[in-house]
């Protein structure tokens, strides 16, 4: 056999036996044996080198890429979860039922934040250099299982991957177990690879492979892969066999304390549905899976389907490449496989799923992108097809330039709704929070000095219970700025807050957000029956019942209160959005508002026959010179603005309320 000549481990797997590092430095044999290429020759120090300093190139790029406006986007909701368990003694932030994940990220963030403080950029800097390993690994396990050549194109890959960079820019887990997730993967091989596995092989496949559990569920289907391929190469060595079962055996019972703490708090928190398991979801979780993969959730969805077709066929040809090696391409197919296929079932049970959980299985694909990248690269006749990876890589950079300047990824935007609150605060003003779910985010944001409160849990489920907790809380204010945020079916599903303060109030203002939005009322009860009767009928049965209107006149620089009161003579088909506009003589719009009844919480669709709706909102005059205004009402569907025309034939879609007059 020759130096570099290529035998077979016990496990089947191709072994690497090294050329002689002949007179070097002790320097470079340490490289040799780390980073050598399985074709080196005789200049295999400069070879290493070579390789090498491509390897830290790669690290450096994927550096670059994962700082750079790291702390650019806001916090969202599961990232303040982060900061608020960071912020906890080391002991409670791992006791049981504080989150559905396990702790061993917020331990480290937990210690990191000692040393490094709060800033957003310390705070993602954390996941950054998570994440950073990551590519080290692929590029061992590229070299291990085909050549060094396909570890530099995995390590790169994995570098310039739009879906590692987007979550080490996240204050979350998923950077952590992508890494732990490579690290046992590549534990794993070296056990496989090894003719006599030595116990430190095992410690570290164990110690890689039960941190990744403590990081996140998704680990468990590498697991499920990693066993599959074992299963198959030592089913003859019994030994070996009843080895890997023992350390299996001790990931379960290292493991079960949290399982134990956890089983009944994650059955709390699933969702279980009566329905059957079928191709077509899976079909579903593989597309969007195998996108994410190669293009991150950043490219539009042409672009998507692209990247994923490139990886598609770089993949099927690294497949082919590694046909010899089963075992090879048994670890590289199951990897990702095995993410996607268990996921699919626990979609039952979990029916909410999302690329990230599946991120893990990424760097197995991307290797096997690597392999049929380099089987290209090789064979003359189809090297025209490798125009693929530069399409991808193309690709890639096109997804990473959307996720840093395309406001439509942007994630949350909780802060600057907070100060745009404190910038109008005035006196007499009050912040509440529709629900606790957003305290992370919102004691991270807030500013200094502003009277804020929050509806506990319980005060919304009843109108009798949300009557007596607000008017508790609103007693001795004049306005009160509203956030609701998160799942309304959860916290308030009849929208009882909202209802009492439209009751009780004014909307003065909306504002949609990243997951939650913004209203400014002014307290004062509406008068319950119209001041002045309207005979304006709509389309589809909607009546406008009669108004209220005040004060009249309309003090300069104040604020017109108006309340509409509706009804229906039948269901309507669709919820309307209701626009109230103030427009000067010649025609011109100088102030409106715009919003659905009640702010939402009577949507036209569910109203009733007969039943009389108030509507009360607040226009602004703030601005409007002294004179006379006419104030118009008008209904329309959104997002497609198709306007409601009055029932009386005119082909009118607005109806003349009042004259209003400034001064």
């Amino acid at each position: 056999m020759g130096s570099n000549a290529l035998r077979r481990s016990e496990g089947g797997l191709p072994v690497r036996v090294p050329a002689s590092p002949g007179h070097t430095s002790p320097f470079d044999v340490i490289l040799h044996k780390m980073l050598s290429s399985p074709s080196m020759d005789k200049r295999g120090s400069h070879s290493g080198r070579r390789v090498t300093a491509l390897l830290v190139v790669a690290i450096l790029t994927g550096f670059a890429l994962r700082v750079y406006l790291l702390d650019a986007q806001e916090l969202w909701g599961d990232e303040a979860m982060s900061t608020c368990i960071a912020q906890l003694p080391l002991a409670q932030a791992l006791a049981p039922r504080i989150d559905t994940h396990p702790p061993l990220f917020y331990v480290l963030l937990n210690l990191w934040v000692r040393a490094a403080g709060m800033s957003l950029f310390a705070l993602r800097f954390l996941p950054v250099a998570l994440s950073l390993p990551g590519i080290v690994l692929a590029f061992q396990i590229g070299r291990r299982l085909v050549g060094a050549r396909t570890g530099l194109l995995a390590a790169w890959l994995v570098g310039l991957s739009p879906l590692q960079v987007y979550y080490a820019q996240e204050l979350r887990m998923y950077s952590l177990v992508a890494t732990l997730g490579m690290a046992s993967m590549l534990g794993a091989i070296c056990l496989l690879q090894a003719e006599r596995p030595r116990p430190g092989a095992w410690a570290g496949y164990l110690i890689a492979t039960l941190a990744a559990t403590y990081s996140h569920y998704q680990a468990f289907p590498l697991i499920a892969a990693q066993n599959a391929v074992v299963l198959a190469a030592w089913r003859k060595r019994p030994r070996r066999l009843l080895t890997w079962c023992g350390a299996m055996l001790a990931l379960a019972m290292a493991y079960l304390p949290w399982a134990l703490t956890q089983l009944r708090f994650l059955g709390e928190h699933s969702s279980g549905k009566a329905y059957a398991l079928s191709l077509q979801r899976l079909g579903a979780i593989a597309w969007q899976g195998l996108q994410s993969y190669a293009l991150g959730l950043t490219a539009p969805p042409r672009q998507a389907t692209a990247g994923a077709l490139c990886c598609l066929l770089l993949a099927a040809l690294g497949a082919l490449a590694l046909r010899h090696h089963r075992q090879a391409l048994a670890i590289l197919v199951a990897w990702p496989a095995a993410s996607i296929g268990l996921w699919w079932l626990a979609d039952p049970l979990m029916p909410f799923y999302h690329s990230r959980f599946v991120m893990a299985g990424g760097a197995g694909l991307l290797l096997l992108v690597a392999a049929g990248a380099d089987q290209l690269w090789r064979a003359v006749r189809t090297r025209p097809a490798l125009l693929a990876l530069p399409v991808l890589v193309l690709l890639q950079g096109l997804a990473l330039r959307g996720w840093y300047t395309d406001p439509a990824y942007r994630k949350g935007d909780y802060g600057q709704a907070l100060a745009g609150i404190a910038s109008r605060f005035q006196p007499g003003d009050l912040l509440l929070l529709n629900n606790r779910e957003q305290l992370c985010l919102f004691d991270y944001y807030r500013p200094d000095d502003l009277p804020w409160a929050v509806v506990s849990p319980g005060d919304a489920l009843t109108a009798e219970d949300t009557d007596r907790a607000l008017r508790q809380l609103t007693d001795g204010y004049s306005r009160v700025w509203l956030i609701t945020f998160g799942h309304l079916e959860v916290f308030d599903p009849q929208r009882h807050v909202e209802q009492w303060l439209g009751a009780h109030g004014y909307c003065a203002y909306y504002q949609s957000h990243q997951g939650f939005y913004v209203n400014l009322y002014l307290l004062g009860e509406p008068p319950h029956t119209p001041t002045v009767e309207a005979p304006a009928r709509f389309e589809d049965g909607i009546r406008l019942l009669g108004y209220d209107l005040r004060p009249q006149p309309v003090p300069a620089g104040g604020t017109l209160l108006v309340t509409f009161y509706w009804q229906a003579d039948a269901r309507p088909h669709a919820d309307y959005t209701i626009t109230a506009q103030l427009l000067e003589e010649r025609g011109t719009l100088v102030a409106q508002f715009d919003g659905q009844p009640a702010n939402g919480a009577r949507p036209t669709s569910g109203w009733q026959p007969g039943e009389t709706i108030v509507d009360s909102r607040a226009i602004s005059a703030a601005g409007l010179p002294p004179g006379t205004y006419d104030l118009w009402v008008g209904l329309y569907t959104w997002p497609d603005i198709v306007r409601l025309k009055l029932a009386d034939g005119s082909g009118a879609d607005v109806w003349h309320v009042s004259k209003v007059v400034v001064q």
